[in-house]
């Protein structure tokens, strides 16, 4: 989000409000995220957290002078009440001096804050503090400030001072957890948001928060109870229901967490992840048919390259070849802006869902397609070796099988090698077969593999003797 757009609409201020006011609430701003609420791109949620800062008065500058308050009246207090903050900016800028009271720096960073200058509000702020080492209202806007910059560490370090100075608002260690959040400390997250939790516990965004940072650290159990309780605020809001699914998948509740996944699509437009993950969880519960229509429902949302090769490799790999093939036609792909490794990985998929559909001309079709594109496609000579030795054609399938392992891809120099001492053995080429196995341990020890050697050095110590 673009700090510069805030404005700030129909606001009087008094020397009151202004002296006791953190941050006034900031305008509606268009909202951009899907699933975390938590977030500066939701207006809703600055309005709730900026708008709510309160001041405590135990730590202050010093009350302004009788010539301060002459000048603040006159000049000041009039534009602010007309709504000229423009004015009443510029005329405070040229009016502050290293000597001048900290409050007329800290009502400048205030104005500069709601305003959206950041930059000048930081730098108000830093020098109110600089005029009063122990400003505490000034450590905690300048939190604010740093938090909707972006600068996470900074606002860590002025917020927990001003804590330390002895803050103590729910609502400041709500912010606290946010920042900690975005640094990627959930732990301490977890922490600050449990403290502002507890402090103000109507604040919907600080429950939220929590509830991330105890999904993030782990703990599932306590994120469901949490997850429900924000449910048992918001039953309709269908990321809450999402928030459920993910703490059921961390405790492996899989069909309780498919259930809420499609309680948030009845509320809701859930976003492109929670239909994939949606139709990955039905796949793991061997329920083919919904996870396809999963799937068919993420098509229309951006499903990525990436996602539809992976998908449709997994329907592949559990053998759901009907499936796989109305995917494929439902997303109806267009692979023009496709790179060649995945149009060509595309083509190796489409022939092995025709040969799982029995239509074998087709798949070797599409296979000899892919050699002649790309000749070093070990996936493909694998499939042609595979094929031509079901087929009982040694000639064919051991020369595909060959051009496998000559490739540099030791994945599949490795399956090919192993291949071809399975079907050497079959052939009773014995000695064959040791050495290829040789060379695949080579590549890759697995006991398995060891265990075959033995036995094969065993049968070729009985030909010899």
């Amino acid at each position: 989000m673009n700090f510069s757009t805030m404005r700030i609409t129909n606001i009087r201020l008094t020397w009151l409000s202004i002296c006791s006011l953190a941050v006034l609430p900031l305008s509606a701003l268009g909202q951009s995220g899907e699933v975390i609420p938590n977030s500066w791109n939701n207006p809703d949620f600055q309005k709730r957290v900026i708008g709510s800062y309160g001041v405590r008065s135990e730590i202050e500058p010093e009350a302004l002078t009788r010539d301060e308050a002459r000048f603040f009246n006159e000049n000041i207090l009039p534009l602010v009440n007309d709504g000229n903050m423009t004015e009443a900016t510029r005329l405070l800028e040229q009016n502050i001096t290293p000597e001048s009271n900290a409050n007329f720096d800290y009502i400048l960073g205030t104005l500069y804050l709601q305003s959206g200058n950041m930059d000048r509000a930081v730098s108000a702020y830093e020098a109110a503090i600089k005029k009063v080492p122990e400003y505490l209202r000034a450590y905690k806007n300048l939190g604010i400030a740093y938090t909707q910059m972006g600068k996470y560490e900074q606002a860590v370090n002025t917020l927990s001072k001003s804590i330390e100075l002895g803050e103590s608002s729910g609502d400041t260690y709500g912010l606290l957890g946010y920042n900690y959040f975005n640094l990627g400390q959930h732990m301490q997250a977890l922490d600050s948001y449990r403290m502002a939790t507890v402090l103000n516990p109507k604040n919907k965004d600080w429950l939220v928060g929590k509830t991330q940072s105890l999904m993030e650290v782990g703990e599932f159990k306590e994120a469901l109870q949490a997850a429900l309780e924000l449910l048992e605020k918001e039953p309709q809001d269908y990321r809450y229901w999402l928030t459920r699914a993910n703490a059921n998948i961390g405790l492996q509740d899989y069909i309780q967490a498919i259930l809420n996944l499609e309680m948030a699509k009845k509320l809701g437009d859930p976003p492109l992840r929670s239909h994939i993950l949606l139709g990955d969880l039905y796949l793991s519960e061997g329920i083919s048919p919904l996870a396809l229509k999963a799937y068919k429902d993420a098509i229309p949302l951006g499903l990525g390259t990436r996602d539809f090769l992976r998908i449709l490799n997994t329907f592949i790999g559990q053998m759901d070849y009907q499936e796989a093939r109305e995917f494929v036609q439902a997303a109806n792909v267009d692979v023009s802006g496709w790179d060649a490794e995945d149009r060509q990985a595309l083509l190796v998929m489409r022939s092995q869902v025709a040969l799982g559909l029995g239509e074998e001309d087709a798949s070797i079709d599409l296979l000899e397609q892919v050699v002649q594109e790309n000749p070093l496609n070990g996936q493909a000579l694998l499939q042609l070796a595979e094929y031509y030795r079901k087929q009982d054609n040694r000639e064919e399938s051991v020369y595909y099988y060959e051009r496998a392992a000559a490739l540099t891809d030791q994945d599949i120099r490795f399956e090919a090698l192993v291949q071809m001492a399975t079907y050497a053995t079959e052939v009773q080429e014995y000695a064959k077969a040791r050495d290829l196995v040789r060379q695949a341990l080579g590549i890759r020890d697995e006991a398995r593999l060891a265990s075959y050697l033995e036995a094969l050095d065993r049968i070729v110590e009985r030909e010899q003797s």
